[in-house]
């Protein structure tokens, strides 16, 4: 089963991003930052710019790339998953 992965700001609103594997992207934040759901913020930026080097994925495809992109832009966010 595929997992869509969300993330949270203070709105009405349920945004998400396109993760192409979203198994592997969960696994991976959960062995980063010890669970997930997990809030992302500033200080946690530098754990996901390692994650996406270690995946070398072009930058329009790169969740990680979103996700730092999202902090950037609301300080934190909170990624979760819906089945």
């Amino acid at each position: 089963m595929s997992a869509t992965i969300h993330y949270r700001v203070t709105s009405t609103e349920d945004p998400y991003i396109s993760v192409g594997w979203p198994s592997e992207f969960i696994a991976s934040l959960e062995r980063a930052f010890g669970h997930f759901p997990c809030e992302l913020k500033e200080s946690d930026l530098p754990i996901l710019r390692g994650l996406s080097a270690a995946k070398n994925l072009p930058c329009n495809n790169d969740p990680y790339v979103q996700v730092m992109e999202l902090i950037g832009k609301f300080g934190s966010i909170e990624l979760y998953a819906s089945y």
